[in-house]
Parts: C-alpha cells; sequence; structure tokens
C-alpha cells in the first residue's frame, strides 16, 4: 500500500536536468504537457556547473558559460509564453 502511495506522490514534483542546450529545451516542451497531464505540479528545472572541474580547465570561461545559460533560460521563458 505505501508502495503505490509513494509512486502517486512521485511524479507530482518532477525535477529536469538541463544543460540549457536546445536539445533539451526541445525535449522538455516536448514532454511538458504530457508530465502535467500525468499528474505533475511542480516542475523543477536543474542545471549545475562542476566549478572543480571547469576550473581546470576552463576557468577563464566561466562568466560566459554564465552568461550564455542566463540568456538561453531567459530566451525559453520567452518564447514558453
Amino acid at each position: 500500500m505505501y508502495g503505490i502511495f509513494l509512486r502517486k506522490n512521485l511524479i507530482k514534483n518532477i525535477l529536469y536536468l538541463t544543460d540549457f542546450s536546445e536539445t533539451t529545451f526541445r525535449a522538455f516542451t516536448f514532454y511538458l504537457e504530457k508530465i502535467v497531464e500525468s499528474g505533475a505540479r511542480k516542475i523543477t528545472l536543474l542545471h549545475v556547473q562542476d566549478k572543480n572541474k571547469i576550473d581546470k580547465h576552463l576557468k577563464d570561461k566561466l562568466d560566459e558559460f554564465d552568461k550564455i545559460d542566463t540568456e538561453r533560460l531567459e530566451d525559453e521563458e520567452k518564447n514558453s509564453h
């Protein structure tokens, strides 16, 4: 019984991992309606940059990456309304 309850409630909150690429936004847009129809009430986008890995090779590019990611997210927000 607890397992059934748990599965029903798992779908209410979706954690969507993204790198803010066009591919992940297309996938998100494609599945968004299906996710909502299945009962999701909250969708959280998660984008993570591993600073330790980036610093070794691309430390000077991190601000540029952040700017690009912010612009992609803002563009997607404008296009989704």
